[in-house]
């Protein structure tokens, strides 16, 4: 049993880059992606504004109640939802769809983490998905959410993003 978790439609309203599509553009994305993947069920975000793609089964639950029915966690943009997905004890798959801009610490750690591949929404979607679940279902890759250790665990009684980032630039481990 797999789970998406998706962001929410926005409507109109769009705001800077790297951050949403227009929902024409993300619902053309997700029919690919499900026609790709039969059997995925779709987890319904709370603040979304639209209904979720029709003709798919679609989870209503809050995602803390309903992630450990699932065997496979896939998600397209990074947010609480993916987060929870990713220090789960669940394989997951990522789907880097340009909606964010990642450092590269964060980018190396993701990529150790689950299974990753770049979609490029200009192009044909079906040659890219079934080249990306061929790899997927043929390779035995162990993963860890060890690495996601740095960006959810604080030890100290304040936190800041910035140092966290500093530190790992310079190569440091932390213990944060």
């Amino acid at each position: 049993r797999a789970l998406y978790i998706p962001t929410t439609y926005h409507g109109n309203g769009l705001y800077g880059p790297f951050h949403v599509y227009e929902d024409a553009v993300y619902l053309r994305w997700q029919r690919a992606l499900f026609g790709a993947f039969a059997g995925l069920t779709f987890k319904a975000h709370p603040k979304s504004r639209a209904a979720p793609l029709s003709g798919v089964d679609v989870d209503k639950r809050p995602l803390e109640d309903c992630i450990s029915d699932y065997d496979l966690l896939v998600f397209d943009y990074l947010a609480t939802g993916s987060m929870l997905a990713l220090v789960s004890n669940k394989p997951v798959i990522y789907f880097d769809i340009g909606l964010r801009r990642l450092h590269s610490r964060f980018m190396r750690d993701l990529k150790d983490r689950c299974e990753y591949v770049r979609i490029n929404l200009k192009r044909s979607l079906k040659p890219q998905l079934d080249d990306a679940f061929a790899k997927f279902w043929s390779e035995a890759v162990v993963r860890s959410n060890d690495g996601m250790t740095p960006y959810v665990l604080c030890c100290q009684d304040s936190f800041s993003w910035v140092t966290l980032f500093r530190e790992l630039d310079k190569g440091k481990s932390l213990n944060i």
